[in-house]
């Protein structure tokens, strides 16, 4: 059967997105020419689009809304809330125990729990973080990326590839970066290109376990990844508004505070 309308477009959205990222705007010949459309069709996509607030339409194109392209980069998010991530890491590894199977996700908060591997032995680790593969881990680790578009600034793979990669498998424990929380809505990313691939970590995992530190409260990105009880467990510092923590702590249930 082929495939309905609704998934063409879906398609045709995501890799005018990724086409994106490593860009400022698409005119519409570019996005005819890149998903092998009319211009007409083109410039319908890129009006839903729009409409979406994925991008602001221009006089023969479009561009990434500011939201999206103030996106930090991975060495930007390096350098911040360093101590509050080596905490948030630390507690984390009380969760993993020698021969588990692993999903790490992209961000810098679950990189720095990477780095804290290496005292485990027979670990499987999938990934859509490349900077993984340059953290030293015991011989008996194996570490499996899962294919997919690389986006440079932020060393991770997304896209189709990589969705269909994690939706085929299945691991023990998985670990999500997150860009914002909203008590009252739920957990955001700030680059939908990320989005499917973050949506299918969830349903691969026995067990997901959120890293973000207090900065990342009441706040909103460019899309929701999913509902707070979509998550099982929260690892957060210590510093969170105390009524922020009930309102999470009703919806989630187990949250660690470093």
């Amino acid at each position: 059967m082929g495939e309905n309308r609704n998934t063409l477009f879906e398609k045709r959205l995501r890799s005018i997105l990724n086409y994106l990222d490593d860009r400022y705007g698409i005119t519409i010949r570019e996005a005819a020419e890149l998903n092998g459309t009319s211009e007409a069709t083109a410039r319908r996509d890129l009006d839903e689009m729009a409409s979406r607030k994925l991008v602001v339409r221009t006089h023969g194109g479009a561009v990434l809304p500011s939201s999206h392209h103030a996106e930090l980069s991975q060495d930007d998010k390096l350098h911040k809330m360093t101590d509050e991530k080596e905490r948030i890491a630390e507690r984390a590894l009380e969760l993993v125990h020698d021969g588990m199977t692993l999903f790490l996700d992209s961000g810098t908060t679950v990189l720095t729990l990477a780095r804290r591997l290496a005292e485990f032995k027979n670990l499987t680790i999938m990934t859509t973080n490349t900077d993984v593969l340059s953290v030293p881990m015991d011989p008996s680790t194996a570490v499996v990326m899962t294919g997919g578009v690389f986006r440079r600034e932020y060393r991770a793979l997304a896209g189709d590839l990589a969705e269909a990669f994690i939706r085929g498998i299945h691991v023990e424990l998985a670990f999500i970066g997150i860009d914002a929380i909203y008590p009252e809505e739920g957990v955001f990313n700030d680059n939908i290109v990320e989005l499917g691939t973050k949506k299918a970590i969830l349903q691969c995992a026995d067990r997901c376990v959120a890293l973000t530190d207090h900065t990342k409260l009441r706040k909103k990105s460019l899309v929701r990844i999913c509902a707070l009880k979509d998550i099982d467990t929260l690892i957060m510092d210590q510093d969170a508004d105390e009524k922020d923590l009930e309102r999470i702590q009703k919806e989630i249930g187990d949250v660690w505070l470093v």
